[in-house]
């Protein structure tokens, strides 16, 4: 089964180039532009095995709407990896906004394809392994 990615995204050019690599691990994205969609598919439903959020988005922040998705009973339920995504510098050492924002993890813009695809399936759950049936 393909793992389910939410990328929350407003600038089509890093919301292509993201939904590119993605397919190339075989995930099934869903692109939403706002914080707000991102919140609304939250509480409709929680089939995604990682989120990607920007931090700067129009309306509601990412920073809000990863604030608002962590209050969900659908994510306190299960608890599922939310990686930053932006395009300015830290102003702090990494370790310190991970611990601060309760991201699990944090992606610059613009993405790069020799890390972004091993970073991302370092956050997704390892999938049972098939086994091949030998017939004597």
């Amino acid at each position: 089964m393909k793992p389910r990615i939410l990328l929350v995204e407003d600038d089509p050019i890093s919301a292509k180039l993201a939904t590119n690599l993605l397919k190339e691990i075989d995930a099934e994205v869903t692109h939403v532009l706002t914080g707000e969609e991102a919140i609304a598919l939250f509480e409709q439903e929680m089939e995604y095995e990682l989120v990607l959020m920007d931090l700067y988005l129009p309306g509601i922040s990412g920073f809000a709407a990863w604030d608002q998705i962590r209050g969900t009973e659908q994510y306190r339920m299960r608890r599922i990896p939310v990686i930053a995504l932006t395009s300015n510098a830290l102003m702090e050492p990494k370790a310190q906004f991970l611990q601060t924002t309760k991201f699990t993890d944090y992606i610059a813009k613009p993405v790069r394809k020799d890390s972004f695809p091993d970073l991302v399936k370092k956050h997704l759950p390892a999938s049972a392994p098939t086994t091949k049936l030998s017939w004597y």
